[in-house]
């Protein structure tokens, strides 16, 4: 009988064994993986490729995963300040996320709400060898830029939500639907605050540790794609809330659960936003990239067997603005957001739900 044999390697840092089958690049792809898990979902990595499951209360940030940025003069001012607006616009979106309590009394949770800016990243940030790592994911970094904390009535809480969307004027507002969050959803809906309605459905533990979709909020800190300002009022109390989180109940979490909120539709966006390169950072610079000038336009039209006067005529497009965009709804055009979708695009994008609709209506398909 024959006899098979497997040959294997091991790291010199001593992270694991890996079987010693390497691609024509010369890349470990089960290593690749494996370490790819371990950055994005410890968690994961800990119970399935180590066989070592971890307690349900241990610590899940530490104080490595903290990374500080340099803030702009002023800060705690917001938008109104030109030097935090300058700092702003180099990212994607200004995201809040809301943790309302049940009552007001001197016992009571704290209401939270932590602003966020989103910045487009496709680089690693721990020394990470791209060699052995591979290239890094596209994905979006987050920087804190305040957290606001207080024990308040309900009144107070939606005046609250209102004064901090004039302080940051963000992009998405998480707010979840429980307590004082589910009512408030309802007083502000015809406000033309972006809102954004979150239901947990897991534990708060899990919400931290478990993945998704590109990975976690323990794996985004762990990453160091979560930068606190390097001063800050408010950043002492957050950070020792948050290395004291373990997600048991009867815990004080109030910030830690808005800032997982924050984290964890950060993930997801950066997994489906268009991520423009920086060369296409104006609605100008896009639409020339893409287009390439109105004759391509026009020969999209014509593989449609349209024509431009046709495209006009049906109001979808006004010479200037595009296709779709030009009359929906959901278009943003004062930071070419999509309002429906969550993603930044240009004046000439379209998506499944307006070619359903507009297209089929106008052309009678």
């Amino acid at each position: 009988m024959q006899q098979l044999k497997w040959f294997y390697g091991t790291s010199k840092n001593k992270d694991g064994f890996f079987w010693d089958i390497e691609d024509t690049n010369g890349i470990n792809q089960k290593k690749q993986e494996y370490l790819d898990v371990k950055r994005n979902d410890p968690l994961t990595c800990a119970n399935i490729y180590q066989a070592a499951p971890i307690s349900d209360f241990t610590q899940i940030f530490v104080q490595d995963y903290f990374v500080y940025y340099a803030p702009p003069s002023g800060l705690e001012m917001g938008v109104s300040n030109p030097e935090v607006q300058k700092f702003i616009e180099k990212g994607a979106h200004v995201i809040q996320a809301w943790d309302t309590a049940f009552s007001n009394t001197a016992t009571s949770d704290y209401n939270v709400c932590i602003t966020g800016l989103l910045v487009p990243c496709s680089s690693y940030h721990r020394d990470e060898n791209p060699n052995i790592y591979g290239p890094c994911d596209h994905h979006f970094d987050i920087y804190i830029l305040d957290a606001w904390r207080q024990r308040a009535s309900y009144a107070e809480v939606v005046q609250q939500i209102r004064i901090q969307n004039i302080k940051w004027q963000p992009n998405i507002i998480v707010v979840e639907k429980q307590a004082y969050g589910a009512p408030a959803l309802e007083a502000l809906a015809n406000s033309g605050l972006p809102l954004i309605p979150v239901q947990p459905i897991q534990g708060k533990r899990s919400r931290a540790v478990e993945g998704v979709g590109a990975g976690s909020v323990q794996g985004w800190f762990r990453n160091h794609r979560v930068n606190f300002p390097a001063q800050a009022a408010w950043l002492e109390a957050l950070e020792t809330e948050l290395l004291a989180f373990t997600g048991e109940k009867g815990g004080k979490d109030d910030q830690a659960d808005a800032l997982i909120h924050l984290c964890q539709f950060a993930i997801r966006e950066g997994t489906t936003a268009g991520i423009f390169p920086s060369e296409w950072d104006t609605i100008e610079k896009v639409d020339k990239m893409m287009l390439g000038g109105q004759d391509y336009l026009l020969n999209a039209m014509q593989s449609h067997d349209a024509t431009l006067e046709s495209f006009i005529k049906a109001g979808l497009i006004d010479g200037a603005d595009g296709m779709c965009c030009a009359t929906c709804q959901f278009y943003w055009k004062e930071n070419s957001l999509c309002g429906k979708h969550r993603y930044k695009t240009s004046s000439i994008a379209s998506c499944d739900d307006w070619a359903d609709e507009e297209w089929n209506t106008a052309f009678g398909r």
